[in-house]
């Protein structure tokens, strides 16, 4: 309907037909004036990807990071996502996080109840109870708030990561 181009990852190129132009880790596309580099972020995908616009300090990163959690290990594993996450954690602490869903307040309900002591989960869980609360967006976050209060960009290898995925699963 608005004749717009569809870009994609390579590795998704046979199963999602309507991709327009497909991009790899490292490449970099230009959308009006603005230039953003695609990292390659597959563990929630196999062939995940996600924008990063370092003029504009934002990531828009899809299913790999949101704000106080992680995708699902849909068709990727833990390790992937471990990874995943780590080039993502590495990109400067002024980095706007556009993630693809709203799930920051369950997000932090879930790392409060696994980490009840740790102060930045506690005042990052009671800053999005009252941004819930008053119906405002949580979403951006950034870089800096998520290497210091999500889970799941903090856990130390991929076996920690598999333990709190698995425990958020279900929770």
């Amino acid at each position: 309907h608005y004749n717009c181009t569809i870009i994609g990852s390579s590795y998704d190129k046979q199963r999602i037909p309507c991709i327009d132009k497909t991009v790899s880790d490292g490449d970099t596309i230009k959308i009006g004036n603005c230039q953003g580099q695609i990292i390659f972020t597959p563990g929630h995908t196999s062939g995940h990807i996600v924008f990063y616009f370092p003029e504009s300090a934002a990531l828009f990163c899809g299913d790999t990071l949101f704000a106080g959690g992680c995708g699902r290990l849909f068709e990727g594993t833990a390790e992937q996502m471990f990874n995943s996450l780590q080039k993502l954690r590495s990109l400067p602490d002024n980095t706007k996080v556009y993630c693809a869903h709203e799930y920051t307040y369950n997000n932090y309900l879930f790392a409060h109840k696994q980490a009840p002591n740790n102060k930045e989960i506690k005042r990052r869980f009671n800053e999005v109870k009252l941004l819930r609360d008053n119906n405002k967006p949580t979403v951006p976050s950034l870089i800096s708030e998520e290497k210091q209060s999500n889970l799941f960009i903090m856990a130390e290898n991929s076996v920690k990561l598999y333990e709190l995925r698995k425990a958020k699963d279900i929770f």
